[in-house]
């Protein structure tokens, strides 16, 4: 775990290895590794990309582009093009013959045909009440039960792993194609409304995870996976 420090951005790294960002941040800094930093690299705009600004969070244009999210960002500004997922989820006009394909392949592989975000399709299938695709079978060809997939992201991997008996890369890499948020980013859906979702990057994640009775780290994720910008006083 400690070689993958600085050879990727602590995000990437926390990902992978199912742990929050700022976990990562603190090993790193205290085994004296420098920050990893990717070579600059220049987008070739065109109107297909800019078309998908604003549509999709900031953040996964980057990581889909590879570049950063604040030339995704500068572009989308300079187009004078609003995020489109502060507040609101951006609707997406499904056709019948894009409906038969969710739960045929993996809801991350249909977002990228459509140029959708993976939350977007995720939630469509779910509605639909859709199975994922190759629902009983996951890393390994384990065999998932339902009531295992019913606890993911209800209580921390590690914890689950445990009771699981299998190792907690496993079980991220699985409850993750799958969609489900992880366990510090779970919350009950009503505590989520518009008007909590409008404070995002308008307040600090600590007074609105204070109102909620919720970690801030949970504010903070939900805040990111919308591409909202963290509050700075005098802004």
């Amino acid at each position: 775990m400690d070689r993958r420090l600085g050879k990727a951005s602590d995000r990437e790294v926390a990902e992978r290895l199912g742990v929050v960002a700022w976990n990562v941040s603190t090993r790193r800094r205290k085994l004296g590794i420098a920050a990893f930093s990717a070579p600059v690299k220049r987008v070739r705009w065109s109107k297909l990309r800019d078309a998908k600004l604003g549509k999709i969070p900031d953040p996964e244009l980057a990581r889909k582009w590879g570049v950063s999210r604040n030339t995704v960002v500068k572009r989308r500004e300079k187009l004078g093009i609003a995020c489109g997922l502060s507040g609101k989820t951006v609707s997406h006009r499904w056709t019948a013959a894009q409906l038969k394909k969710l739960g045929v392949v993996s809801d991350a592989k249909l977002a990228g045909k459509l140029g959708l975000a993976n939350t977007t399709v995720h939630d469509k299938r779910v509605t639909l009440g859709i199975a994922a695709a190759n629902p009983g079978r996951g890393a390994r060809g384990r065999v998932w039960k339902p009531r295992e997939i019913a606890l993911m992201g209800t209580m921390p991997d590690r914890e689950l792993a445990a009771k699981l008996q299998v190792t907690r890369r496993t079980l991220g890499t699985e409850r993750r194609s799958r969609g489900i948020p992880s366990f510090r980013g779970v919350i009950l859906a009503e505590r989520w409304t518009p008007e909590v979702i409008a404070r995002l990057g308008r307040e600090t994640d600590a007074a609105i995870a204070q109102d909620l009775g919720i970690e801030v780290t949970a504010v903070w994720e939900v805040r990111r996976r919308r591409g909202i910008a963290v509050f700075r006083r005098g802004d």
